[in-house]
């Protein structure tokens, strides 16, 4: 190595990578801008990101990372527009990006390449072929279970079953994808359960579990600092912030809500965010007859989203198929309480004393698991508030950028100890 075993000179591939979203492309700048604050950072991302990272690193002062574009030819990039092709071309964006990150290797710029975003089991690390490289957190998690397919539909249930062949092709039939996995010197997994289906899909065993989605601390501030301003309404407000989409579950929220709603008058349900499942839900709440106590708020800005967040009690993800998810980290920081459902990746981070899981192996076991849960936080506000103080304790110790970097900087420690023994 070249540098310090402390101090590596890293390579991030990270397609999605811009500051002040959320999503994959919030998750990108959080790396980049937390791994900066120890190491000499390189990352290679798309070319329209390169102009806002510059100037939001102006405008902070943030210790300087060098900045790669990379693109394919435009004929391709129109051909992914609207979600059409994306996969496809998501796979040869990473061809081309790890050529880069391999130029950067032989010209003894830099020490480790690290896949970042997208890493998934279905998908080659073509980072891998050019030596001492670190993928993920890997992405893994495969379909939702058959036995839940009923609560997406039948259009959905069949792009489920799309995803499936996709997923299962590329990790049985695809050579180069078992053959980079094999060459990554290190395999870091976002969740247990990745982790778990990584080595009874491959024999591969993970090297660390580290959530790919943290908070800014200013961020974790900000909301602790919502949370705390005086004058609730009288209404108990039950929180739903994310994409309007068959897997997020908005349907089992308000399902699971109607059960309990004649119960408590005094609660309702607030769903903030867009998306093609919004006209199905809002019928199903009427149908349910809660169309006075379901209150869709459609697309706002993020300010707006917070402040909402902030003025709830509960917070409702009952997504069928997620990683970490940053709304969880959201919520959490503004002292909701989180309800979620077993298996997924937010019930990785939702302790029971921070809030509760539900189970079941139908729509039915489902809703009436959420249903128990949504009852005792609504009943019992000192265990919503205890529960939501612990939220925000936990966010604050281990779910910020901070301590994300701290935790990914012990890999690269790892993975320089390993190089410097093998020469």
């Amino acid at each position: 190595m070249n540098q310090n075993q402390h101090n590596p000179r890293v390579c991030l591939i990270a397609y999605s990578c811009s500051p002040g979203l959320g999503s994959e492309e919030g998750v990108g700048w959080g790396w980049t801008v937390g791994l900066s604050k120890y190491i000499n950072v390189t990352v290679i991302t798309r070319k329209n990101n390169i102009g806002l990272i510059r100037k939001e690193l102006e405008a902070r002062k943030i210790a300087p990372i060098n900045v790669v574009g990379c693109d394919l030819p435009i004929w391709l990039r129109f051909w992914k527009r609207g979600a059409r092709g994306a996969m496809a071309y998501h796979y040869i964006w990473q061809l081309a990006a790890s050529r880069e990150a391999g130029a950067l290797v032989r010209q003894g710029r830099i020490d480790i390449i690290h896949h970042l975003n997208f890493a998934v089991t279905w998908q080659p690390c073509w980072a891998a072929y050019h030596g001492n490289c670190l993928l993920g957190p890997l992405d893994g998690l495969g379909i939702i279970r058959p036995a839940f397919w009923p609560m997406l539909g039948w259009r959905n249930s069949l792009k489920e079953i799309l995803r499936g062949n996709i997923i299962w092709c590329g990790e049985h039939l695809d050579p180069f994808v078992g053959s980079s996995l094999k060459k990554c010197l290190t395999i870091i997994c976002r969740t247990h359960f990745v982790a778990e289906r990584l080595l009874d899909r491959t024999g591969l065993s993970t090297d660390a579990v580290i959530p790919d989605t943290g908070l800014d601390q200013e961020d974790i501030d900000r909301l602790y600092r919502l949370s705390c301003r005086p004058g609730k309404g009288k209404r108990v407000q039950l929180i739903f912030l994310g994409r309007l989409i068959a897997r997020k579950g908005v349907g089992l929220a308000i399902k699971s809500f109607a059960r309990v709603a004649s119960q408590f008058h005094n609660a309702e349900l607030i769903v903030i965010g867009d998306g093609p499942e919004r006209r199905a839900l809002e019928e199903l709440s009427d149908k349910l007859g809660l169309n006075s106590r379901v209150r869709f708020t459609g697309r706002i800005d993020r300010n707006q989203a917070w402040e909402l967040l902030a003025e709830g009690d509960v917070f409702l993800y009952p997504s069928l198929r997620d990683a970490v998810a940053t709304v969880v980290l959201e919520a959490m920081a503004a002292g909701l309480p989180v309800v979620c459902l077993e298996g997924t990746g937010p019930a990785q981070v939702v302790t029971p004393d921070i809030g509760l899981v539900a189970r079941g192996n139908d729509e039915k076991e489902i809703t009436d698991d959420l249903a128990v849960a949504i009852s005792r936080l609504l009943e019992d506000k000192d265990l919503r508030q205890k529960m939501g103080r612990c939220a925000q304790e936990t966010v604050a110790a281990q779910h910020s950028w901070e301590a994300r970097a701290q935790a990914m900087m012990k890999v690269y420690a790892s993975m320089e100890r390993r190089l410097k023994e093998h020469g």
